[in-house]
């Protein structure tokens, strides 16, 4: 079983989709454009850390784990920008993602 199989079984299931079959999660929370550009600029920074940190390795394969890790990492940046999610998850899961392409 790939890891994407047991994000499946592990997560529950609730309202709407952001990716179907992965995660359902609640309606947005209302938060100011203001806010959500600096949480998008801090995204954009956490992102490019993390692929600068991997461009100074030797060497990168694209592999189950690293795609369920990017599939993770597109659902917390979604969550974050709408109001119901933390920098620090976005940053746990960029950080799993490296760590999937580089071991």
């Amino acid at each position: 079983m790939n890891l994407l199989d047991k994000y499946r079984k592990l997560l529950p299931i609730k309202d709407k989709a952001i990716l179907p079959g992965i995660i359902k999660v609640a309606d947005d929370v209302k938060i100011s454009e203001q806010k959500r550009n600096t949480l998008k600029e801090a995204i954009n920074a956490i992102a490019s850390n993390c692929v600068d940190e991997i461009n100074r390795g030797d060497k990168w394969h694209h592999c189950p784990e690293s795609m369920a890790a990017e599939a993770e990492i597109d659902i917390i940046e979604k969550n974050i920008i709408a109001g119901r999610g933390a920098l620090i998850d976005y940053l746990g899961a960029c950080d799993k993602w490296k760590k999937a392409g580089t071991e």
